[in-house]
């Protein structure tokens, strides 16, 4: 489904990044290693994982608002 495809859009970004940096000489930036790579993957899932924390928080208080209201 969706997952995949992300997923393989996301590692096919890091690989074609990986390629230029490789190709243009760049040497400051080690994405080869494989702690970078999975840092780079974490850090780029933080705000969906913060946002969708955040979205669920909203959803439990406006159903605790919905059931004081039904109540009185």
């Amino acid at each position: 489904g969706k997952g995949f495809a992300i997923g393989s859009a996301a590692l096919t970004s890091l690989a074609l990044f990986s390629a230029f940096l490789v190709r243009s000489g760049v040497d400051q930036l080690d994405i080869l290693r494989p702690a970078v790579i999975a840092m780079l993957i974490v850090g780029a899932m933080l705000p969906f994982i913060f946002t969708a924390m955040t979205m669920k928080s909203v959803g439990k208080a406006a159903m605790d608002m919905i059931r004081e209201v039904r109540r009185q």
